[in-house]
């Protein structure tokens, strides 16, 4: 799923991206809002787009220099998933994958049927096959030594 954290270590470098949840990751963007009609208080306690730290251009880049890395380079991942139709891209979210899946599957069948209503017409997708694109941050820098 989009958005997933990675990190990497060598023995000199360290590399890390992580999703932009609040902006372009459309696919957790159009979750969260439509949780949002769904469960407003709920929801914005959950919001990946709030809740997540280090996702705004330039916050990765900002903690390697406060650690101490050196020669550090950030930009961004734009990345573009495919889908068969809409159920392709939901049938994740009611089993509790990830923490968007974590809210879904605490509702309750008519309250996750209203929140799998509100994604569809946010993501303006009809029966036919889709894709999304999402924007993660990347930094990469080097230890002093």
């Amino acid at each position: 799923m989009p958005g997933a954290e990675t990190f990497h270590a060598s023995a000199d470098a360290y590399d890390r991206h992580v999703g932009r949840y609040a902006g372009q990751m459309t696919l957790l963007r159009a979750f969260w809002d439509a949780a949002r009609e769904v469960e407003p208080v709920r929801a914005a306690a959950a919001d990946e787009g709030t809740v997540m730290p280090w996702c705004a251009e330039g916050e990765l880049a900002e903690l390697w220099r406060a650690a101490g890395l050196r020669d550090v380079r950030f930009g961004p991942l734009v990345v573009s998933a495919t889908y068969t139709g809409f159920e392709d891209l939901w049938s994740p979210f009611p089993t509790g994958v990830g923490p968007s899946g974590a809210f879904c599957a605490l509702l309750d069948a008519d309250r996750r049927q209203e929140l799998r209503d509100a994604y569809r017409r946010r993501l303006g997708v009809g029966t036919g096959g889709f894709e999304l694109t999402a924007r993660a941050w990347a930094v990469a820098g080097a230890v002093n030594g």
